[in-house]
């Protein structure tokens, strides 16, 4: 589920990194300190209510919710489409 529209491409990470995609099992408000490095988050479970996802949408970041981290390999590179949900894998680890 996109809560936030926008497309990325990035590094999958589980620490706020420049240019990384955020990886969490949930959307929490202190995400929204590292807000400038990320170029978009996915988390496990969140809504299109939680503080951070209107954060995200003020900002323009792309943000994914109700999506299986466990799918995903930190450190691939994928492209997301916070509109859609859509995630794709560039390349795998």
């Amino acid at each position: 589920l996109g809560v936030s529209a926008g497309k990325a491409e990035g590094k999958l990470v589980t620490t706020p990194e420049a240019g990384g995609i955020l990886v969490v099992s949930a959307l929490t408000p202190d995400i929204a300190n590292h807000i400038k490095l990320l170029k978009g988050v996915i988390a496990d479970h969140g809504g299109l209510l939680s503080h951070f996802a209107i954060v995200a949408r003020e900002a323009g970041l792309p943000v994914i919710v109700n999506y299986p981290i466990n799918e995903l390999r930190i450190g691939s590179t994928v492209s997301i489409d916070g509109s859609t949900g859509e995630v794709v894998t560039k390349n795998k680890l």
